[in-house]
């Protein structure tokens, strides 16, 4: 399978992710370190159904690497998830598109990649596109929540550029697998916390089923969605990969309206004409950026 295709897997699942988890927070979960406990908990339980292949242990320091990724990726998510609390979803998410221009500075750095003139046109696009994603009211605007994605933004950049170093040394499955244990390791130390234990179980407890296997779906298809990613990145260059992020915002937006519109009551963002127009012409001139990488 073409690599586009299986990077395009990600943002797609990871859009209706980003939904789901807008919802939940906003309507069930109010603490953002218990839902994040919550969801990697249950995603971590996923490990058991799926370890179906023997990971590869030959090298170290690699595989131990790999499992402290996780714990990396546990911070990176918490980031995303508290924004929530601050923005909508399809203000946030178009953000990420900034994650490509990170890549390659960090790949430029540590992995040798050489910046061309397309890299800086499509740095200039990409920098445009995110300053009119963020105006509000005719003025400009970050909030607390654009600041925290863009810190996560950040740190996926460099996770990125970690998954392709250790591409080099073991397959995309057993990376999947470590990082899933790291992910894991980072439920189990946050649930020793008490209060955060309380929260949890708080929480939980305030759940209907239907929630729980909403979250649990959640969590699945995200798992795919990093599965996908590092294969792709294993297929192809960290850059390219995380350039077709970009799509992510289109996704949002798309499902954004259609709930917003048809389904108000479970789903409503700030959307009218004019917010649509700002933000499809934002969302073009980040992939025409994309483009260009």
């Amino acid at each position: 399978m073409n690599w586009i295709l299986i990077a395009l897997i990600a943002p797609f699942l990871w859009a209706i992710g980003n939904i789901v988890t807008k919802i939940v927070r906003a309507k069930h979960i109010k603490s953002p370190i218990a839902y994040l406990t919550i969801a990697i908990t249950v995603s971590s339980l996923l490990l058991l159904g799926i370890l179906i292949k023997p990971i590869d242990f030959r090298f170290e320091f690699i595989y131990i690497a790999a499992i402290l990724l996780g714990v990396f990726t546990t911070f990176q998510f918490y980031l995303y998830v508290d924004a929530l609390e601050y923005e909508d979803v399809s203000t946030l998410i178009p953000f990420f598109s900034f994650d490509p221009v990170m890549v390659l500075l960090i790949s430029t750095v540590f992995l040798g990649e050489i910046l061309s003139v397309n890299h800086y046109i499509a740095f200039l696009f990409l920098f445009i596109g995110g300053v009119l994603m963020s105006i509000k009211k005719k003025r400009f605007h970050i909030s607390k929540g654009v600041r925290l994605v863009l810190l996560s933004g950040f740190l996926y950049s460099i996770y990125a550029v970690i998954i392709k170093y250790l591409s080099g040394f073991i397959d995309s499955w057993s990376i999947y697998m470590l990082v899933r244990i790291g992910i894991l390791i980072s439920a189990i130390f946050l649930f020793m916390i008490k209060k955060v234990r309380v929260d949890v179980v708080k929480a939980w407890k305030g759940l209907n089923n239907k929630t729980r296997w909403i979250i649990s779906f959640v969590e699945i298809i995200g798992a795919f969605g990093i599965l996908s990613t590092i294969y792709a990145i294993d297929l192809a260059s960290a850059s390219l990969v995380t350039a077709m992020m970009g799509f992510q915002p289109l996704f949002v937006l798309v499902i954004a309206v259609v709930l917003s519109f048809k389904f108000s009551h479970i789903f409503k963002e700030e959307l009218n004409k004019k917010i649509i127009l700002q933000k499809l012409v934002a969302i073009c001139l980040m992939i025409i950026g994309l483009m260009f990488l």
